[in-house]
């Protein structure tokens, strides 16, 4: 244990908080490749299997069992802390439990609605990385370290082909062929190669408001963000070069 009672350094903390803020929009794409639906979305409307083989299977064991792993992890970490630092769970952005108090709330209190269902994966994360101390402090939690990044590591290397592949050709060809949204986008291009060094967040935001990259055909569900073809916001980067002086800025 350091000076300041963590049982995990500061720095790795960090890298810690960085890994769950990406695990809501990460569990997105892991829910498309749960049910393939990116890739039955990207087969040629006009293309029949030649045999049954062809067809793609409608589920992925590989998918949901990541899935299930990473959302093990975070409740065993989420139970830990609560029990060893004397915390409440309560999905972040909520103050009150559905029918605890039943007089009018304050303009920043939100009643947990009926039926939400409080363990799920990307409010899991969320809670952890609101109370990212009380992890550190937590005895035991070096080992959290790994858990973690392991399992999202994982989920990774399912929903974006690429980390599959020998070489950057082939990586890159996986890689355009995949749907994801702007965030998995600009993770992506950061494992593309010099050529795409400065498709950064902001320059993937830009050339999507723009127009010059557009949505992928759904249907996707209502709440998820904005799905694009990574192949298309990749040709559009190299269609619209960025001026020198903003290069920096689109990191």
């Amino acid at each position: 244990m350091s000076v300041d009672h963590l049982y995990i350094p500061r720095h790795t903390l960090k890298l810690i908080s960085t890994t769950l803020r990406e695990i809501p929009e990460l569990c997105i794409d892991l829910e498309i490749a749960l049910t393939k639906q990116d890739r039955l979305s990207m087969r040629g409307g006009n293309r029949r299997p030649k045999r049954p083989s062809e067809q793609p299977l409608p589920y992925s064991e590989d998918a949901s069992e990541a899935g299930e792993t990473l959302h093990h992890v975070l409740g065993t970490w989420v139970r830990a802390v609560c029990e060893q630092r004397d915390l409440e769970y309560m999905p972040i952005g909520y103050t009150h439990w559905h029918g605890e108090f039943f007089g009018p709330l304050r303009p920043d209190e939100k009643r947990i609605p009926p039926g939400y269902n409080l363990d799920n994966t990307p409010d899991l994360s969320k809670w952890l990385n609101r109370h990212l101390i009380s992890l550190g402090m937590t005895e035991g939690a070096d080992t959290a370290v790994n858990d973690i990044l392991d399992a999202v590591e994982v989920i990774r290397r399912i929903v974006w082909p690429r980390f599959r592949e020998p070489d950057n050709t082939a990586r890159t060809e996986a890689a355009r062929a995949t749907v994801l949204n702007q965030a998995g986008i600009t993770a992506v291009a950061r494992e593309l190669g010099d050529e795409y060094r400065h498709l950064g967040a902001r320059r993937v935001k830009y050339l999507c408001e723009q127009g010059y990259a557009r949505p992928a055909p759904g249907p996707w569900r209502p709440d998820w963000p904005t799905m694009y073809v990574v192949g298309d916001v990749m040709d559009a980067h190299l269609a619209h070069p960025i001026r020198p002086r903003h290069t920096k800025e689109s990191a």
